[in-house]
């Protein structure tokens, strides 16, 4: 089990000064990440934290992240020491010194062909704006966090309450920007796997079993949003057939590695190989005749932003028609409003697309706390049973927004062949270096949820019902097998 600081340490290496940690409860032992100097406002409260925000800094702000604004000549208004993407490298830089540019952002912009004024923020999820923060101008606060207190209460962390220059937005109206996460750790974010792939010899039985009747899942796509598919494997693997979906980069990386002589080539991204390989095969395990499509999305460090989430989701809708939608990734939240980015998602696109279900993981920290988007009303929720199958796994989160417990420890499935390095053994723990040969043993809820979308597709093409129908018929079985002390239980019949 990884300890809280070392795996941040490793999280902040990765993203780098992009990303800011969030606060943690570690006695509940969750936590979140999200995008420092960035706030997700409801459109209809964007006028109203623009007021608080410019009334802080003691002057009008140009709240569109850097990226969005247009090259009109005038100089750049990011803080000194910023990033062009909106990244912030400290909150606890030195305020900024007024100069020349303050009277030139006060004129009125003109607005563009929509009537839009040009320095309104973006519109990055259904009704909701991004707006970047001028952390630690005049009297705005160096922290995110303490900011979307004041935005949101009219208090500061503490509970003082703060004089703005409009009413706080009240609670729902705004939140962070989360990063959504799939890679394994303890306590420090609700990662999906609980634990590095184990190499499995060539001709082990997989575990769950293969479907025994070939037509199960037949005319039910399948969208699978994770870390892409590794082709190599997908040739290699026979009841992977027909998988489609973007090559894994970590291929590249592993081929450049071998060039090299260098097993461990690409350290970090080590973790993240054949994640979404490994998850697709498990659906057409389960499902052998659905279509099963494979859409990048967590390739960089297994991370993404809850906008970037937004965005691929929509695409995954308007492109690849899905009935069931596979999302092996979560995260803990700023407030139990949970993500703001998904409800809108929900609201405007998903409910919309008749009868199709999401599912997703359900965290793996032991812990009751709920794990978003898992928690959400709108999506079925996957926990995970131990090898015994008559047992809540140790590592899985619960309570009563898990809607349904599936096998989730010592899974069997296809796996990238190739050198691996453990980044969380410690020695004496096994060898801190492996060679895989196309299979692996691993464990965790984000492998109990493709099972659980396999099986709604299964349950499709006997049945003819729509994704939602299906995984509600399949929660009510699970009910009626439902095991004291854990819950609902799903397994698959081989």
């Amino acid at each position: 089990m990884q300890p809280v600081d070392d795996s941040w340490a490793l999280r902040r290496r990765a993203q780098r000064d992009y990303i800011r940690q969030g606060p943690f409860d570690l006695e509940a032992g969750s936590g979140f990440f999200f995008q420092r100097g960035h706030i997700l406002v409801r459109d209809d409260a964007v006028a109203r934290a623009t007021a608080i925000i410019a009334g802080l800094a003691g002057r009008p702000v140009d709240l569109r992240p850097p990226g969005s604004r247009p090259d009109d000549g005038r100089p750049d208004d990011r803080q000194p020491g910023t990033r062009p993407d909106g990244g912030q490298p400290d909150d606890t830089r030195p305020d900024p010194q007024p100069d020349d540019r303050q009277q030139d952002d006060t004129r009125p912009d003109p607005r563009p062909g929509d009537g839009r004024p040009r320095d309104e923020p973006p519109a990055v999820v259904p009704g909701h704006r991004l707006l970047a923060l001028p952390l630690g101008q005049g009297d705005v606060p160096r922290s995110t966090i303490d900011v979307l207190h004041l935005i949101l209460h009219g208090t500061d962390r503490e509970g003082r309450r703060v004089r703005l220059a409009a009413t706080p937005l009240g609670d729902g109206a705004a939140s962070v920007n989360h990063l959504l996460h799939l890679t394994h750790g303890s306590g420090d974010a609700g990662h999906c796997p609980y634990s590095e792939p184990v190499p499995v010899a060539p001709g082990t039985p997989l575990w769950p079993a293969p479907e025994s009747d070939p037509e199960a899942g037949a005319g039910v796509r399948v969208v699978v949003v994770d870390t892409a598919l590794d082709e190599a494997t997908r040739d290699a693997t026979p009841w992977m057939t027909g998988v489609t979906g973007i090559e894994d980069p970590a291929a590249a990386d592993r081929a450049a590695a071998a060039l090299r002589n260098d097993p461990t080539g690409a350290r970090d991204d080590l973790r993240y190989r054949g994640h979404g390989t490994f998850i697709a095969g498990l659906v057409r395990t389960v499902a052998p005749a659905a279509t099963v499509v494979v859409r990048t999305l967590f390739f960089h460090r297994g991370a993404a932003l809850e906008t970037e989430v937004v965005d691929t989701l929509r695409t995954v809708l308007a492109e690849d028609h899905p009935d069931v939608i596979c999302l092996s990734s979560g995260t803990y939240t700023f407030d139990d409003n949970g993500l703001l980015g998904l409800a809108a998602f929900n609201e405007s696109r998903l409910r919309h697309h008749k009868g199709v279900v999401l599912v997703a993981a359900a965290g793996n920290d032991a812990s009751h706390g709920p794990f978003w988007p898992a928690a959400a009303p709108f999506a079925v929720a996957a926990g995970a049973l131990d090898a015994t199958l008559d047992q809540r796994a140790v590592f899985s989160n619960h309570g009563g927004w898990v809607d349904v417990y599936a096998p989730g420890t010592d899974v069997i499935n296809a796996y990238p062949s190739g050198p691996y390095v453990y980044q969380e053994r410690q020695p004496g723990e096994g060898p801190m270096s492996v060679v895989f040969t196309g299979l692996a043993s691993w464990s965790g809820t984000s492998f109990a949820t493709p099972i659980v979308a396999g099986l709604v597709a299964a349950r499709m093409s006997q049945t003819g019902e729509n994704g939602r129908t299906a995984a509600g018929a399949l929660i009510r079985i699970g009910q009626q097998r439902a095991i004291p002390g854990v819950g609902a239980v799903l397994i698959p019949r081989g």
